[in-house]
Formats: C-alpha cells, structure tokens, sequence
C-alpha cells in the first residue's frame, strides 16, 4: 500500500503555553496525536502549524484506524490524495514552524523499536531475563524527601487482560506489575489500590538490548487515587557498557536514558546489568526531586 496523507483542525484550548515551546493547540494535537500511534505506529507528524493544525501520513492500511483514534478524541479528520508530494508552505512562519519541529521532534519519532546500533565497540545484545519466584535485590535509596533501604522480590507470574505479568513486592504493600516480555512497566497497587498505571504500559528496555538502541514511549500515565491522567512521550536510547561500581560490586551495565520529548529533560537513566538480571543504579525525575537507588545485594535462586 502507499502512503496517505491526512490533515486534522484542531480545537483551541484556554490554558498557558507550555515550556516545551509548543502553544496550547499544538500541545493538545501533539498528545492526541502520540496517543493514537498506538493503533498506527506508522504515522509521523510532517507540519504542527501554531493554529494547531497537523498535517500526518502513514501507511494505507493504518489510517482507518488512526481517523476513528482522533474522531474519539473529539476531533474532525479527512484524507488528502495518496503518494502526496512534499507540503509546500505559503509562508515564512510556517515553513519555520516545520523546520523547528523536524529539528526537535520528527528526529525521535522512529518506529516504537527501531535499532540504530553503534558501529564502534560493538557489544553482545543482551535478552529479557526471565525472573522466577524468590529472586531478590536490595536497594538504598535518596531523594528530596529522605532516604532508606527496601526489597524487590518477585512474588508471581499473573495473567491481566490476556498478558503474562511479574509480580513484584517493593517493600512494605507495595506491588509492581512488570510485562514479563519485555519488563515494560504496568503500574504499582498498594494493597488493593491501584497507585499508579500506564497504558500501554512503559518501555523501560528494549530488546535484545544493545549500544546505539533507541525507542519511543507514549503512554497515558494514570494516578486513580488523585483522579488525573497525563500523556508521556519520551525517547530512550542505550548506551555501550559501562563498569559501575556499586555497594554489591562491581558490574557491567547498560546505561538506559529516557528523554521528554516536550522539554528535552531526562526523566529516567537506569545501568542494567545482565549480570544482575536487572538494574544496578537509577535516577528518576520525580515532581519533587531526582530520586536515586542503588543495589546493596541480590539473590537469584529459589525462596
């Protein structure tokens, strides 16, 4: 099938300019967007005028689907003629509009996996670890708000909605679901409560894991207990092996980063080592601070 170009009118919305540099209709068209390529991984954004319009093209067969994603999200949507050449611009401001968002965003809007792998000092490609029940790591952890010590040890294998999770306890009533494919980050409940959740849920890696990977999140991130949702959109890249030092040792790791794709900021670095079948030191962005952890000890064997 060839290519199909489409175009969305946006509505306006009455909120202030974000500091990604976005206005607020292109912020909104943006979100709306990114939340939609989960049903056309194909589609890439061409033209974010500052009206909020958005010009997009992607394969045949995904438009369907991606027109029906944007109509539920309250917003109008037609085709335009296939095999469409480049967009000509009529003026100034817009064509700058275009060059701006090629520099900043079209760059990290890869397909969900893509590999672009180092050519130099290549590295083995590391496999998801499979995880049983019993294995154990131990953390120290500092941020803003104090510090301490907690476990993370998985419990079980749970199936929610036809896929296969690990069950994670962290600590004191907290559980984590992790995707047991992938490790890709479902949400956190504390007791019965769901705390926080993702959906699609977050990559955090790729694999097989190897220097020179990058990928893409756009996820809706949800608190239930505060009733508010918000859309994520990162790129994430790995890095070449690294020896990190660590209260359990020393270990080789992956260095995993992932990025805003608004602001640019590093919201997560993560040093995985397979070694270690998970990650060996992490930062996390939070609202109130970077949040650090560390690996005191780990236990890979049965209870």
């Amino acid at each position: 099938m060839g290519r199909v170009w489409g175009c969305f009118a946006v509505i306006a919305v009455l909120a202030a300019a974000c500091t990604s540099g976005l206005n607020p209709r292109q912020e909104r068209a943006w979100d709306d967007f990114h939340a939609c390529r989960s049903v056309a991984p194909t589609a890439r954004i061409v033209e974010l005028q500052k009206n909020g319009m958005l010009r997009y093209q992607a394969d045949g067969p995904e438009i369907g689907p991606m027109e029906a994603c944007m109509k539920e999200r309250g917003r109008w949507s037609r085709n335009l003629e296939p095999q469409r050449p480049e967009p000509t611009f009529p003026s100034n401001e817009q064509e700058a509009d275009f060059e701006w968002l090629k520099e900043h965003k079209l760059k990290a809007q890869a397909p969900s996996v893509s590999a672009r792998v180092a050519e130099a000092h290549p590295s083995p490609a590391v496999s998801p670890p499979v995880w049983e029940r019993g294995y154990e790591w131990t953390y120290r952890w500092e941020s803003p708000r104090g510090q301490g010590t907690f476990v993370w040890s998985v419990d079980r294998e749970q199936i929610v909605d036809d896929v296969a999770y690990y069950v994670v306890k962290i600590g004191e009533g907290r559980k984590a679901y992790l995707r047991k494919t992938d490790l890709a980050f479902y949400m956190d409940t504390v007791g019965e409560q769901v705390e926080l959740r993702y959906i699609p849920p977050r990559v955090l890696y790729a694999w097989p894991l190897l220097p020179g990977k990058a990928w893409e999140n756009t996820s809706t991130r949800e608190t239930p207990g505060d009733r508010q949702t918000s859309v994520l959109v990162e790129a994430c890249q790995a890095g070449a092996q690294e020896s990190v030092a660590v209260p359990a040792g020393t270990f080789s790791a992956y260095r995993v980063t992932c990025r805003s794709l608004r602001t640019g900021t590093i919201n997560f670095e993560s040093w995985y080592s397979p070694e270690v079948k998970h990650y060996v030191r992490e930062r996390t962005r939070l609202a109130y601070g970077i949040r650090e952890r560390e690996l005191i000890a780990f236990k890979l064997g049965s209870p």
